[in-house]
C-alpha cells in the first residue's frame, strides 16, 4: 500500500492549520457574521479532522485501520472539491481584499487558503491514483487556456470580466432632469 500523507505534507498542513486556527480564533467574534467566515469555518473544521486522520494514521498499527482512515481523507479531499469550497472560498477571501478594510486579513486567507489548496491537491492525485474506487462527483476539465470551458484572461473582453461597460441611455438621464427640476419647484 503506497502512503497516501507523507510526513512532509502533515507538517505543512499542521503549519498551514496553526495559522488558520489563529485567524479563526483572533476574528471569530468580530466577523462570524460574515459571508467568507462561513468558508473560514468549513476550512477550519476540514483540515483539523485530516489533520487528526493524518496522526492517527502514523499511529496505528492495524493495515486495515489504516485504509479505512485513509479513505476518510479521501472522502473529505472529494467532499470539499466538489462542493466547490476551495472556490468559494477563494471569491469569498478576495472579496474582504477588495472592500479594503482588513487588507492584511484577506491576503492571509487568500495565501493560507492557496497552500492547503496545493497541499490537498497532491493527496488527492495520489489517492486517485492509488484508490481507483474513489472518483470525483465532477468530470475532469481541459486544462488548456484556450479551451472553451476555461476561458484565459488574455482572450477575455472587458465586457466578460466587468459585465456591460456602455454608457446609460439618455432616458435614464431625462428622469434625472426631470426629479431634479421637480425638487426645485418645491424648494425654490
Amino acid at each position: 500500500m503506497l502512503e497516501l500523507i507523507s510526513p512532509e505534507q502533515t507538517t505543512a498542513l499542521t503549519n498551514e492549520y496553526y495559522i488558520l486556527h489563529l485567524l479563526y480564533h483572533r476574528g471569530r467574534n468580530q466577523h462570524r457574521l460574515t459571508v467568507w467566515w462561513k468558508y473560514l469555518n468549513i476550512l477550519h473544521r476540514y483540515v483539523r479532522k485530516i489533520i487528526k486522520l493524518a496522526v492517527d494514521i502514523a499511529r496505528i498499527k492495524s493495515k486495515a485501520k489504516k485504509e479505512h482512515k485513509q479513505k476518510q481523507i479521501v472522502d473529505i479531499i472529494v467532499y470539499l472539491d466538489s462542493r466547490k469550497v476551495f472556490t468559494k472560498a477563494y471569491y469569498e477571501f478576495n472579496g474582504v481584499i477588495a472592500l479594503g478594510q482588513f487588507i492584511n486579513l484577506g491576503l492571509t486567507l487568500v495565501g493560507n487558503l492557496t497552500k492547503i489548496w496545493a497541499i490537498l491537491m497532491q493527496k488527492k492525485k495520489k489517492s486517485s491514483a492509488t484508490s481507483s474506487r474513489v472518483t470525483s462527483a465532477e468530470p475532469e476539465r481541459d486544462s488548456t487556456p484556450n479551451s472553451t470551458s476555461n476561458k484565459s484572461i488574455d482572450s477575455m473582453s472587458m465586457d466578460d470580466i466587468f459585465g456591460d461597460t456602455k454608457k446609460p441611455k439618455k432616458k435614464e438621464k431625462k428622469k434625472k432632469k426631470s426629479a431634479k427640476s421637480a425638487m426645485d419647484d418645491i424648494f425654490g
